[in-house]
């Protein structure tokens, strides 16, 4: 299972991709997460100003990671690419091993409402789990219910530098969108459900594009089932 998850800041890709990561157990590949851990104070001034970092530096670490062990079972991506050039470059690298992208779920979410959902943002920097103070609260005020970390607001979850990530994400990233159509990969998602709904969504998307089979067997058994209990209502 090699899956990437786009969309704007905000959109909740980072939640589910935790979630989906933990149900399919599968590595969770999250570029904040990945780029928060490099100790490089370029990167750290980048992400601090809402300034994009540079493609080679951030390929270069994302390839790194993708050589663990825990990848060999598949993979969650979000945050990444932001891109064409990216994009491309992920195939190529993704290539040379054959493990290409088999599916990009695309959380469409209006900006107006991701400038709403980046303030009240809290994350977890253990753990990586994302939380927001009025729609998702964690169940002790700023304390991660799975870790027990204080929880913090991104630097960068300021006015300017969410206006700039969503800048920078309608020139360069929403183009991928035709970009893995073309590729006959992309499934679009709508983010503003329940997340228990999104979750449902994606793994019902998962499951009938990477495991067609199961699915049909499933619905078969399912059919029979259904099929048995109203013949046996008939009769009694």
């Amino acid at each position: 299972m090699r899956v990437v998850l786009i969309g704007p800041p905000g959109s909740g890709k980072a939640t589910q991709a935790h979630k989906l990561a933990k149900h399919y157990r599968v590595a969770c590949l999250l570029s904040g997460q990945i780029l928060s851990k490099s100790e490089d104070p370029q990167i750290q001034k980048s992400m601090r100003n809402g300034e994009a970092v540079a493609d080679d530096i951030i390929i270069d670490l994302l390839d790194q990671r993708l050589k663990l062990r825990d990848t060999n079972a598949g993979f969650i991506m979000a945050g990444f690419p932001h891109g064409i050039g990216q994009a491309q470059e992920l195939d190529s690298r993704l290539a040379w091993v054959n493990r290409a992208v088999e599916v990009v779920l695309h959380f469409n979410l209006d900006f107006d409402i991701a400038r709403q959902r980046l303030c009240g943002r809290l994350v977890c920097d253990r753990c990586g789990t994302v939380y927001h103070v009025d729609t998702a609260p964690p169940a002790s005020t700023d304390i991660c219910d799975q870790c027990g970390n204080t929880l913090q607001h991104r630097a960068n979850d300021n006015q300017q530098s969410i206006n700039l990530r969503l800048e920078d994400y309608h020139k360069k990233t929403v183009r991928l969108v035709d970009y893995y159509s073309a590729q006959q990969k992309l499934r679009t998602i709508d983010p503003t459900q329940p997340a228990t709904q999104i979750f449902k969504q994606l793994c019902d998307v998962l499951d009938e594009e990477l495991n067609p089979l199961s699915v049909s067997v499933s619905s078969r058994t399912a059919g029979n089932k259904i099929h048995h209990h109203e013949s046996a209502s008939r009769l009694s």
